[in-house]
C-alpha cells in the first residue's frame, strides 16, 4: 500500500502526471536490507492497478484503486 500512497500523494493519476519511483530497481547498496517494493510494484503493474509510461514512470489507474480501498479492512 505504500506504493499506492506514494502515487496518490504525488497525484499521479494519468500518464501525463506519472512519476518516477526511486525504488523501481534493486540497488546493490541496500544489501542486507530487504526491500520488497520493486516486486510489489511489478505485481501492481501486472494486476492493472498501476500503469506505466514509455519513459518508465508510474501512475495509478483510478478505477482499480477504488476496488482495492473497498477491500481494505477498517
Amino acid at each position: 500500500m505504500s506504493i499506492i500512497k506514494d502515487l496518490e500523494r504525488k497525484e499521479a493519476f494519468t500518464q501525463a502526471s506519472a512519476i518516477a519511483l526511486p525504488y523501481t530497481k534493486e540497488s546493490i547498496f541496500r544489501m542486507g536490507v530487504r526491500d520488497f517494493r520493486p516486486k510489489a510494484l511489478q505485481f501492481l503493474v501486472a494486476s492493472g492497478v498501476v500503469g506505466t509510461t514509455e519513459a518508465g514512470k508510474y501512475y495509478l489507474k483510478e478505477k482499480k484503486v477504488g476496488v482495492l480501498k473497498s477491500e481494505e479492512p477498517g
